[in-house]
């Protein structure tokens, strides 16, 4: 979403903006809320990237110092890792997010994280990979960051992918049970990401909401009380 500032600014003798009007005043809150959300948005992109960090360090020692290589698709397996490591730096560093509208898609999101998550389980084992449990973190991080619509699509997507993984794999016969259990719980994962996040935005509006409340209201100079300290409470 993107607001213009221009109609709430104007120009002074000495070059300085001011609001014009108490209309515009009245205004401001709903600037000053939608700007906050925002900048909470890309405050999430930059903790789930710092979260995808860890996640790839991890993955990658583990499959480097524990796997059974026997069992997997080496030379896949450390590709999709050198491509996650390229991916997860250069997202955390370079902050795309703040320029590119794209990387702050739910659409692009969930379909780029669930390609680099079936090509990995795909190289370690399909039904068999350990790192099946990937589905359930990464679907809080959409549920943390989008809407419910946007949440759902994503649980479907992963959903459709890793039966399609196992479906293409050989590997429904006899894992039918398990197979359904970890997809159900990819959608009770995205249900409660989403309810836990939805009420974190609540507090977070009402906060905000109030904050520019208590700026818009005059303050009695006999009331002890200042407006930097009304901000910092």
């Amino acid at each position: 979403m993107q607001l213009s500032l221009s109609k709430f600014q104007s120009s002074t003798n000495d070059g300085k903006p001011f609001m014009n009007s108490d209309l515009e005043d009245r205004a401001s809150p709903a600037v000053g809320l939608a700007a906050a959300l925002s900048e909470k948005a890309i405050s999430a992109e930059r903790v789930i990237a710092g979260v995808r960090l860890i996640v790839v360090a991890s993955n990658s020692l583990t499959y480097a110092a524990f796997s059974d290589k026997n069992v997997t698709i080496s030379r896949l397996a450390y590709w999709v890792i050198a491509l996650s490591w390229v991916y997860a730096v250069f997202v955390y560093f370079f902050e795309p997010y703040r320029r590119f509208a794209v990387f702050l898609s739910a659409y692009f999101s969930s379909i780029s994280d669930a390609a680099f998550i079936m090509l990995w389980l795909y190289a370690t084992g399909g039904f068999y990979s350990p790192f099946y449990v990937l589905l359930y973190p990464a679907m809080v991080s959409v549920a943390f960051r989008f809407t419910a619509r946007e949440t759902t699509f994503a649980s479907l997507v992963y959903s459709a992918a890793y039966f399609a993984l196992v479906l293409s794999l050989d590997q429904l016969a006899g894992h039918a049970q398990e197979i359904l259990v970890r997809i159900t719980y990819i959608f009770l994962t995205a249900v409660l990401g989403h309810l836990i996040s939805r009420e974190v935005l609540e507090q977070t509006k009402s906060k905000i909401s109030y904050k520019e409340h208590m700026r818009a209201v005059p303050i009695p100079a006999h009331s002890g009380c200042s407006a930097t300290q009304l901000q910092r409470w």
